[in-house]
């Protein structure tokens, strides 16, 4: 995985990273829940276990404790990003399908496009990738 998160997540995991992720604030572990129930009809106490085991993998902070009824309850953000941890995902794949690191990218790049292929790439995210290599090469050239 990336540097912040060298732990894989379980699918659980990430769901309740995808809701933080999606969320434009932290969110305590009740609000969580009220997100996940639709998908996956998690107590609040199974959501409090997942949050538990995110912030020992390091990918969840806790961000503030807001007054909830007559207590105290924190808020948690994400410390890793939807993008960090697809990159994580992907160094994943290459490891465990490819002994040769670059023949293992092409083979990432090759396995995208297919699956683009079926929903349909279309020129702005070609263009988004086009500029994510052309700031890499320059990257490259000044490290020259």
């Amino acid at each position: 995985m990336s540097k912040k998160c060298a732990e894989r997540l379980t699918d659980l995991e990430v769901h309740v990273m995808k809701v933080l992720w999606d969320s434009e604030r932290a969110m305590t572990n009740s609000e969580i829940a009220e997100k996940l129930k639709e998908e996956t009809n998690l107590s609040v106490a199974s959501v409090a276990q997942l949050v538990k085991r995110l912030l020992q993998k390091n990918v969840l902070e806790v961000c503030e404790h807001v007054p909830v009824a007559n207590v105290y309850a924190r808020t948690f953000k994400p410390k890793l990003t939807r993008e960090e941890f697809i990159a994580g995902e992907l160094l994943h794949i290459q490891k465990a399908t490819s002994s040769d690191k670059k023949k293992g990218l092409k083979g990432i790049f090759a396995a995208l496009f297919m699956v683009e292929k079926e929903n349909g790439v279309n020129r702005q995210e070609l263009e988004a990738i086009e500029h994510f290599i052309q700031k890499k090469k320059e990257e490259m050239k000044d490290g020259e």
